[in-house]
């Protein structure tokens, strides 16, 4: 029962989106944005068109308490809820869960709201269920149980949805046959649809789940306010008296018990036989209930065992997995001691013995790789993934390795040591860089033809001037034309021939700033004597002093690869008109640099886009279908991506898309 007492302590409550608590000596001004999921009752829903539940409750008795303006922002799902606040949109989201590790738990309050996630089924299959006769189809909310988890469970499809009450919704409309879900908000909607008769809980105690506010990164004044809110409406009552009011599942199912009682009691019956049927009655009920509370208490002990054997074999697995994989996996310290290794980690040792409580920086190819890290290291409460680096032997040879650094962390989100894990690509490397030379060789071939005609063209004109001299040389305007003519044209051929030797000479892989425009302009020249006498417009848009971070001779063969299978499709089309367009276009947009090459070619359908890059995937005839895997290959490598979009009949556009430099 609540009494008028309990229930003025949440006056003040006002409907819709916008719920306002103002201290009227001290007239706060900002209004800080709540994301929520409506989806969660009791803990958070609408009804009536007002907000309510017990985060509902409770955020406005910690903003009374601490003097906050707040304003509710609803969205369909928790997810949204999320990147809204990493976004900026909203200051905090309210029933998120709880998270123990990751940045995003330093950012979390103390605990809201706790249950357990449960499974539920219509009681007419609950037999067949424990059974386990046949495949059951199981939704659940993600984020409150694992995939891996659900996966686990005999006989089980298991079917994601965005949030409790489509979850509930999809049993009660029988399109699964159980849910998973959590257990106070399965006992709500069940009591608020008067259906406790028709389902029953068949597995009580999953896994604990547990509720709180999260704030943006960084904002850790309101994360002390909300805490000191917490414990402040904890030690007053208040806390207490909210959940009382929203939430208790133990008397759950007493409620149904007297229910049942007084509907089936019948009018003809005294009031003293039926106060004494409802007394023995509820001495039968608490009997029969704390027998199956202990019942209850066994099976989650039962669910625990499993629970544990689950972990036990998880961490088996997780162990042989280390032991048998051939990336080399180190452990350390924050004093860099070494607490564990896998034997794939001996060999990158060379020669030196690897054991235990040893130093790692004392291994070469570990202190190189960590050398320029480890002075941050442990403060930057984040790794490095996908990192590379490359060495030189005595004998000049090149080895190159992968590594990713990841941070361990202690319960309390306190680094504790981190975890080197390095892949020897060597091998790896060696058959990108003969890929790249053979389709440097392949272009090569395509664009000597255009370029040999292009040098013979002045060369003849050069001839020419030559055996007229001694006929002319007394006439000074022919001179003139000589003097100015020949100089232009063998500098021309001269950066052309040196564009070309550029292009094929292999050099050693190296990353560098480097200008897109004169990376371009060198393929443009290239390319350019290609397109004569094809019917071909071949334009180039640049936008000035965009730089990259990358190989710069990768690039080049890249936007060659581009340009050429751009040209194909355009001679490929064989249908008469106008001259098509090649065109060579870079800019920047949105803190992004993108360079695109498009075409009005021959184009290709859905399926063919969507393969295009997957290596040995071609529509020629004679193509070895590696030319857009290079160019893609090349856009991950540098940390972006490669967009095709394409129309058969129409033409392509392939655009490469990376992140733009602070500096830049």
């Amino acid at each position: 029962m609540k009494s008028l007492g309990k229930i003025l302590v949440f006056l003040a409550f006002i409907s819709g989106s916008c719920f306002v608590l103002r201290d009227t000596a001290q007239g706060a001004e900002t209004v800080l944005q709540v994301g929520f999921d409506p989806h969660l009752p009791p803990y958070q829903f609408i009804k009536d068109n007002e907000y309510q539940g017990v985060h509902i409750d409770l955020l406005n008795a910690i903003a009374q308490e601490e003097d906050l303006i707040i304003e509710y922002v609803p969205f369909d799902t928790m997810t949204g809820c999320m990147d809204a606040l990493e976004e900026g949109k909203v200051d905090m989201v309210l029933g998120a869960i709880l998270e123990k590790r990751g940045k995003r738990a330093q950012y979390g309050t103390e605990t809201l709201s706790s249950s357990s996630v449960c499974m539920i089924v219509p009681k007419n299959k609950a037999e067949e269920f424990l059974e386990g006769k046949k495949m059951t189809k199981a939704s659940y909310q993600e984020g409150t149980i694992t995939f891996s988890f659900m996966t686990n469970i005999k006989n089980l499809r298991a079917i994601p949805v965005s949030n409790q009450e489509r979850g509930m919704q999809l049993l009660l409309d029988n399109d699964v046959d159980a849910f998973v879900g959590v257990k106070s908000s399965v006992l709500y909607q069940l009591q608020e649809r008067h259906l406790e008769d028709d389902y029953t809980i068949i597995s009580n105690y999953m896994l604990p789940i547990e509720y709180n506010i999260q704030v943006r990164e960084g904002d850790r004044e309101l994360l002390e306010q909300l805490n000191r809110g917490i414990e402040s409406i904890r030690i007053s009552g208040k806390y207490a008296d909210i959940h009382r009011k929203w939430v208790n599942e133990n008397d759950y199912q007493l409620k149904t018990a007297i229910k049942r009682i007084t509907v089936g009691v019948g009018a003809a019956g005294t009031a003293v036989l039926i106060l004494t049927a409802v007394g023995v009655r509820i001495n039968h009920i608490l009997k029969k209930q704390v027998e199956e509370k202990t019942i209850e208490l066994q099976e989650a002990n039962e669910d625990l065992k499993k629970l544990v054997i689950t972990t036990r074999n998880s961490n088996e697995l997780r162990n042989c997995v280390i032991e048998n994989s051939p990336s080399a996996i180190i452990v350390f310290d924050q004093q860099f001691k070494i607490t564990l290794f896998n034997p794939s980690a001996f060999e990158l040792a060379e020669g030196k013995k690897l054991e235990s409580g040893r130093n790692i920086l004392e291994y070469e190819l570990f202190r190189e790789i960590l050398e320029s890290k480890k002075e941050m290291l442990f403060q930057s409460q984040k790794g490095y993934q996908n990192q590379e680096f490359s060495r030189q032997t005595g004998a000049g040879e090149y080895l190159y390795y992968r590594y990713n650094l990841y941070l361990l962390f202690h319960p309390d989100q306190k680094v504790r040591g981190a975890i080197l894990v390095i892949d020897d690509v060597t091998a790896e490397n060696r058959l990108k860089e003969q890929t790249i030379e053979r389709q440097k060789e392949e272009a090569l071939t395509r664009m000597v033809a255009g370029i040999a005609h292009e040098i013979r063209n002045p060369l003849t004109a050069i001839k020419t001037y030559a055996e007229l001299i001694p006929l002319k040389r007394d006439n000074a305007e022919f001179q003139n034309q000589v003097s100015q003519y020949i100089p232009r044209e063998v500098e021309r051929m001269n950066v052309l021939i040196q564009d070309l030797i550029d292009y094929a000479k292999p050099k050693k892989r190296q990353r560098e700033w480097f200008l897109i425009e004169e990376v371009a302009e060198s393929c443009g020249l290239l390319i350019r004597p290609m397109t004569r006498g094809k019917s071909v417009e071949f334009s180039m848009e640049l936008e000035p002093g965009l730089l990259l971070w990358g190989d710069r001779g990768h690039f080049r063969q890249a936007l060659v690869n581009l340009l050429l299978n751009g040209l194909e499709a355009l001679e490929r089309k064989k249908e008469p008109g106008e001259n098509r367009r090649l065109c060579l276009k870079s800019w920047a947009e949105n803190g992004c640099i993108y360079v695109q090459v498009s075409d009005e070619g021959i184009g290709m359908d859905e399926e063919e886009a969507e393969k295009a890059a997957e290596p040995f995937f071609t529509t020629k005839a004679t193509g070895t279908g590696l030319g857009l895997s290079v160019c893609k290959q090349f856009a991950e490598e540098n940390g972006g991506t490669m967009m095709i979009r394409s129309e058969k009949g129409k033409g392509t556009n392939i655009t490469f898309c990376f992140k733009k430099n602070r500096g830049q």
